[in-house]
């Protein structure tokens, strides 16, 4: 008789590699970056997704900026100015590969710019009217969560 041999479980091997963006590509250093900065990660413009999340870095910019400036459309007040930051997504077949390399990927980006505090979002996310306060100014945002 021939020894039995074990048979090893093997996760399934993607379809297409992950294609890693390069984090420091158009980094800040610490002497020009820009206090206001947050980080998105989005899909938009990485290869071989699906086509629906063309825009979607675009749609996060925009609701941004109208929730944190709705209450200026009115008014003498200074329109808040953020510098939002696109992190590439990573496409990565295996589920939750790919957010948490688009994850860690952005965290190194966002260390490059050597800011006090960090906020990442996703490109879905959006602002509820009570958090637009603590969110848009980015004195506030180091204040109340620094």
């Amino acid at each position: 008789t021939q020894p039995q041999q074990q048979k090893h479980e093997q996760h399934p091997q993607p379809q297409q590699p992950a294609q890693l963006p390069d984090p420091t590509a158009n980094s800040t250093h610490a002497s020009n970056a820009d206090p206001s900065t947050i980080f998105v990660i989005s899909m938009q413009g990485t290869p071989g997704v699906d086509t629906r999340n063309e825009g979607r870095f675009d749609e996060f910019q925009s609701k941004w900026h109208a929730s944190c400036n709705k209450s200026n459309i009115n008014t003498t007040a200074p329109i808040i100015h953020t510098n939002i930051v696109h992190c590439p997504g990573v496409y990565e077949p295996r589920r939750g590969y790919g957010l948490a390399l688009s994850w860690l990927l952005c965290l190194e980006r966002a260390k490059d710019y050597d800011l006090d505090v960090t906020v990442v979002f996703e490109d879905d996310a959006r602002l509820f009217d009570r958090s637009v306060d603590s969110f848009c100014d980015w004195k506030v945002r180091r204040e109340e969560y620094w």
